[in-house]
């Protein structure tokens, strides 16, 4: 009979299981596989050192994490009548695309709500909701109306580079920026000092002599029987 296959020591696990908050919409599995592939790069010995490896797998997250948020931030911010980085062509277009998902009137306020007032006001000028029976030939006439729309002004296809750039800076304010430095900063202070650590850890284990793990053997002989067992 075969004997079992032996466990891999670094285990991904998933959800509840993982002793690192996961926030919603990210992938605990990338964060495992993270943690596992500077397990194998450090090979940590003993709970000091993993614990000092799992630091660094939190600290690298949480710089990808930033990242995320901030790219987040600066779509919401596209979509913001009320902000300076605010697309009007790409709301446009997503109004029109999320148009034929409503069944309902309160649906299609809300889409209407997301989109600038000088947008709305041509809207419901040009499509009020009393000139049709039915929602389905409302939001008919509105996607005619919106089209109008992007077709006069404008562009399809990505913002030249100029324009982009200049979006961006209307979302990455100097405050933004250096908000982001001082935690990358942060960061960096912590993930230089679990490298320390796990340096200090390893070469206090160089010190101890043979002598001292074979006393401490012998004064524990079944130290290690409940582990076996």
């Amino acid at each position: 009979m075969k004997s079992e296959e032996p466990k891999r020591f670094y285990e991904v696990k998933f959800g509840a299981e993982a002793e690192f908050a996961i926030l919603p919409g990210e992938n605990p599995l990338e964060f495992e596989l993270l943690h596992t592939r500077l397990a194998e790069e450090w090979a940590p010995d003993g709970p000091l050192e993993e614990d000092a490896v799992y630091t660094m797998a939190k600290c690298i997250w949480r710089k990808r994490r930033y990242q995320r948020f901030n790219a987040a931030r600066n779509t919401a911010a596209k979509f913001d009548p009320g902000h300076e980085a605010y697309d009007e062509q790409e709301s446009l277009t997503v109004f029109r695309h999320l148009l034929l998902q409503q069944t309902n009137d309160e649906g299609v306020i809300q889409l209407l709500s997301r989109l600038a007032g000088h947008l709305v006001d041509y809207l419901r000028d040009k499509s009020p909701r009393r000139n049709f029976k039915t929602v389905k030939a409302w939001i008919k006439a509105l996607r005619h109306e919106t089209l109008k729309l992007l077709s006069q002004g404008i562009r399809f296809g990505p913002l030249p580079a100029e324009a982009m750039i200049t979006q961006s800076a209307a979302f990455l304010t100097d405050e933004v920026f250096a908000r982001e430095l001082e935690f990358e900063k942060r960061l960096e202070a912590e993930l230089k000092e679990a490298c320390n650590r796990l340096f200090e850890i390893r070469a206090a284990k160089r010190r101890i002599q043979f002598r001292e793990i074979q006393r401490f053997e012998r004064r524990h002989p079944t130290r290690l029987i409940g582990i076996i067992r």
